[in-house]
């Protein structure tokens, strides 16, 4: 049974598919292309395109674009999706994900461990000027924690109302160390939700001049200036670790911890059960670089690090023009 806020989204989708994107896709599939890549087979538009491709028999590549859920949050949608959309290959950011994606009931033989070179780019990007002129426009601090939020309601996880009353509950844990640490708190909001909302919370807070909502500001300069960050469920949790964040996972109530960063010792879970305070001070003196778990935890998560551009381009140029081409 879908979520009411599922359903509310899913049927403008349905209707700009069918009325207008539709059409535009037919077109462009019009000119037979050898080869075709996408960035998720589950997601908006792109599971209606992977439908056109497979009826049309058109090669296509799935490119990762983020971390796998265990628990699909697409199982009342109707969408097969999440690496059985018939890829002829899946390019696998790594071994975590290739256990995902067989799991699930992809064919072992489309499977490559590439890495990705979005985060190539990442580790060898110097992102200090930015991070400096970032920190300038904040109130000044001690100490940095970025709170990094993402759209968990409208992916089934939560309420919008719940996840509100989660963040606000974490950020009144946190009331002791604004004054006895000198603490900033970012939140670095997703694209999908609303700055009204962040705000409206902040604003009503009594330590409200000790924290900022942030919508465009850029994530790696931000990371990059964090002594530590606090996610929910997101990529970013991930892109935090590179750069050498200490990371945190908020419990979900009735979820737990959303994906592998706490179960695998690489990430510090934030329990209700415990002192937020206590747990936060914790994870801001968290030595980052001595953590054995996390440095297995990126070897089986990230192939081919340092050359993912080049184990991406082989794959697909292998596919657009194998040896024996019989198209």
């Amino acid at each position: 049974m879908a979520t009411p806020a599922r359903s509310l989204r899913v049927i403008p989708q349905v209707l700009f598919w069918h009325l207008y994107l539709s059409h535009l896709v037919r077109a462009w599939l019009r000119s037979e292309p050898d080869l075709v890549t996408v960035p998720n087979d589950a997601a908006f538009p792109y599971h209606y395109i992977c439908k056109q491709l497979r009826s049309r028999r058109i090669p296509f590549v799935l490119l990762q674009e983020g971390i796998r859920f265990t628990e699909t949050v697409f199982e009342d949608s109707g969408i097969v999706g999440q690496g059985l959309s018939g890829a002829d290959a899946i390019a696998c950011w790594g071994a975590t994900s290739a256990d995902f994606f067989r799991a699930r009931g992809a064919p072992a033989e489309t499977i490559h461990l590439t890495g990705t070179p979005r985060f190539d780019r990442l580790q060898a990007t110097d992102w200090s000027a930015e991070a400096e002129t970032l920190s300038a426009s904040l109130p000044p601090a001690r100490s940095t924690l970025t709170l990094l939020t993402n759209p968990i309601d409208l992916w089934g996880f939560c309420s919008r109302r719940g996840k509100m009353e989660l963040l606000e509950r974490f950020i009144d844990g946190l009331d002791e160390l604004f004054e006895s640490e000198g603490l900033r708190l970012i939140f670095k909001i997703h694209r999908q939700e609303s700055l009204r909302d962040y705000r409206a919370l902040v604003e009503t807070h009594r330590n409200a001049s000790r924290m900022t909502v942030l919508a465009e500001a850029p994530l790696y300069p931000l990371l990059r200036l964090s002594d530590a960050a606090v996610i929910l469920a997101s990529t970013v949790g991930l892109e935090a670790l590179l750069l050498g964040v200490p990371l945190g996972v908020l419990e979900i109530p009735g979820r737990g911890f959303i994906h592998d960063f706490v179960s695998s010792g690489a990430a510090r879970g934030i329990r209700w059960s415990d002192s937020v305070a206590a747990q936060v001070t914790a994870l801001l003196s968290d030595d980052h670089a001595g953590n054995r778990s996390l440095a297995a935890y990126l070897d089986r998560t990230l192939s081919a690090r340092g050359r993912a551009t080049r184990a991406v381009a082989e794959l697909i140029a292998g596919l657009a023009a194998p040896e024996d081409s019989s198209r």
